[in-house]
This record gives C-alpha cells, structure tokens and sequence, in this order.
C-alpha cells in the first residue's frame, strides 16, 4: 500500500544541509574553538567536550569563547537579557567574535541548559 504524505504548511524545497565550511579532516595538532552559547550550562558542557578531545587527542589546542547573555552578561556597560537580538547586532561582539575566529582552525558549539 502507498502512502502520500502531504505537509500542511505547503509546498517545500528540500534543500540538503551542508556546512559553512569544508570540515577539518584532522583535528590532531589543530587549534578547536569551543563557542559556548548564552545559555547557563553550555559553557560546563563545552569545557567537558574539551576535555573528552583533549584525551582522545593531546596535540590539539582549545580554544573558548562564551556568547554574552543572562542576566549576568554585559557588552559595553549594557546588560544582554536572553534571548535579545541586539548582541547579534553588537558592533563589540562581532568584533571579539571575529578575531577569535582567526585563531582557530575549526569550531564545535554547544547549545543547552
């Protein structure tokens, strides 16, 4: 028996999902960013991510970076609450982010409570 499923939104184009960049093929002996988003527990879970490669691979460098966010976060005397667009637009932070960026040869991001 065949099934045609149809979605309620509409007609969609399938794209693939494919990466900003071609990935790294080695990380051994490479420096690996490790972005932590502004939620609360990501920044425990990215420095345990960095430890569990560190073992696996002891050459690599690591590199964090912590998006500003929370209650507790400022950029430029400005406090950034969650979920706040205006970090995205932060001439400061894209500038921090941007120059992190080149000292790194990949990154890995987590996102979580």
């Amino acid at each position: 028996m065949d099934y045609e499923v149809l979605s309620p939104l509409a007609e969609v184009n399938v794209v693939p999902p494919r990466g900003l960049l071609p990935r790294v093929s080695d990380l051994n002996g490479k420096t690996v960013g490790l972005f932590a988003f502004w939620k609360w527990y990501t920044p425990a879970q990215m420095r345990v991510v960095g430890e569990v490669l560190k073992e696996r691979l002891p050459n690599t460098k690591f590199s964090h970076f912590k998006q500003p966010g929370g209650q507790d976060t400022k950029i430029a005397d400005k406090p950034y609450p969650a979920m706040n667009r205006e970090i995205l637009e932060s001439k400061e932070y894209t500038e921090q982010l941007k120059e992190w960026l080149k000292t790194v040869d990949t990154v890995v991001t987590g996102h979580g409570d």
